[in-house]
């Protein structure tokens, strides 16, 4: 008489094929795209969080300022910085990041696997009104910043996907989208 059934041997080489197929996948689809999201909003917060502190003229060590600032050092890092002391001087201050500005913190992407795809221009929020200033301009006819967050050496053209574009607008708006440009 012969037993029907699976032997031992049989239902683990099964279970064994089927951890290394999900632990493929799991790592594959949901760690890269869950990467670039996470690191696209952490990046948006930040900027939202620098335009909060300039409209709301927030002091940084209980001091007035002119404005924040966002400036790219390098694939991975940006600061976020504050004008001199807020004076009647406010109006033909530099906007863009020079050595005499305080960096109020370097914000750096922590998953190796995301980088900045190229540089991009200052951004700077100054109250009261609030404006923009984008490379030191601050008009509605201005480009917005596109700063292009993608999966490490991809290319945009080709892998869209493995990008992720935040827009600022001279408006203030900030906007995201996946893609190669800025809507």
């Amino acid at each position: 008489m012969r037993n029907s059934g699976f032997t031992l041997i049989e239902v683990l080489v099964v279970a064994s094929i089927t951890i290394v197929i999900t632990g493929f996948l799991m790592v594959n689809f949901s760690e890269t795209k869950l990467n670039l999201d996470h690191t696209m909003n952490l990046v948006v917060a930040d900027i939202r969080d620098t335009q909060t502190k300039a409209i709301t003229s927030a002091t940084y060590n209980s001091t007035l300022r002119c404005g924040y600032g966002v400036s790219y050092v390098n694939a991975t890092t940006f600061k976020i910085y504050t004008s001199p002391t807020a004076s009647n001087a406010c109006s033909t201050y530099n906007r863009n990041y020079e050595v005499t500005d305080t960096i109020a913190r370097t914000v750096t992407i922590r998953d190796q696997g995301v980088e900045f795809r190229s540089s991009f221009s200052d951004i700077f929020f100054e109250p009261p009104d609030p404006a923009t200033f984008i490379n030191n301009i601050a008009g509605l006819s201005t480009p917005p910043v596109q700063i292009v967050i993608r999966r490490t050496g991809a290319d945009c053209a080709t892998s869209p996907g493995s990008c992720r574009i935040i827009c600022v607008y001279p408006s203030s708006r900030i906007d995201t989208a996946t893609g190669a440009t800025c809507p």
